[in-house]
């Protein structure tokens, strides 16, 4: 089995993205092999305050 998450939040490093990376966790725990993409086209997000 394969779990592939894809990323489109312009901020690689925050919620959604360890949200992901604990959902691959899981899967690969259970013996799945994992893909994180981030796909954020090169869009600059805003910066937080």
């Amino acid at each position: 089995m394969r779990a592939i998450a894809v990323n489109g939040s312009p901020r690689e490093d925050w919620n959604t993205a360890t949200l992901l990376e604990k959902a691959l966790e899981g899967a690969a725990f259970r013996g799945a092999g994992t893909t994180l993409i981030q796909s954020t086209g090169g869009r600059s997000g805003r910066q937080p305050l």
